[in-house]
């Protein structure tokens, strides 16, 4: 009998990575301008206690944006960025939402942003940059 799961795959040293979290203690995210438009929408789903998430087009990595109601995260108050696998999640609290929508309400009209913008929360040692698309 092999050392294979119940679906008989074997698991490797990559497929472990997917269960382990490393917890950042700051985050710079880079996104494209297109991504950066749908942040001020991000914020009606994060006010309701939902989460937000991008997944990316060219390969299996994912960000999510994740309200502290969040059921099932692996962020917290004392983490607010880990990453699991390909999947990175950022804990926006409620005290730092409405900075977070303010901030970013330039990015409702992408023709008027000029790039690379860059945003910065030395407080909460986050940065996010908006660049512009790839050709």
């Amino acid at each position: 009998m092999s050392e294979g799961n119940v679906e008989g795959t074997v698991a490797t040293s990559d497929s472990a990575e997917l269960f382990v979290t490393r917890r950042l203690e700051s985050l710079h995210l880079t996104i494209n301008l297109e991504s950066g438009a749908l942040l001020p929408l991000a914020s009606g789903r994060l006010k309701h206690g939902r989460h937000f998430t991008f997944k990316s087009v060219v390969d299996v990595s994912a960000v999510t944006l994740v309200a502290p109601s969040v059921a099932g995260a692996f962020v917290d108050a004392a983490s607010p960025y880990a990453v699991r696998g390909p999947w990175l999640q950022l804990l926006v609290p409620d005290d730092f939402l409405m900075t977070l929508v303010e901030d970013l309400a330039d990015l409702a009209d992408p023709d008027e942003v000029a790039l690379p913008a860059v945003f910065r929360w030395p407080n909460r040692k986050l940065s996010i940059t908006i660049v512009a698309e790839e050709t």
